[in-house]
């Protein structure tokens, strides 16, 4: 490859590198933007699961503390599918 054409396909790259960090900024912002708006779908499909098969001071012990202390409970049903 000649000087001159070497230098053109440099600047070209240059040109290109230059653009990247915006495009790259933008386009990770959006999709940070896309996988929260996920995630917080998934984790309110979660908390309903928790709320619907736990009584609700067993679920918002959980969702506290990420754990909850044994207890007997008067009444309870199992059901395995």
């Amino acid at each position: 490859m000649s000087g001159l054409a070497l230098i053109n396909n440099l600047s070209g790259q240059m040109a290109i590198s230059s653009k990247m960090p915006f495009y790259m900024k933008t386009y990770g912002r959006k999709k940070i933007q896309l996988r929260t708006k996920q995630l917080n779908r998934k984790m309110k499909k979660s908390e309903s699961y928790f709320l619907n098969i736990l009584p609700p001071d067993v679920a918002q012990e959980l969702k506290n503390q990420g754990r909850s202390k044994p207890r007997a409970l008067i009444k309870s049903t199992v059901m395995f599918t």
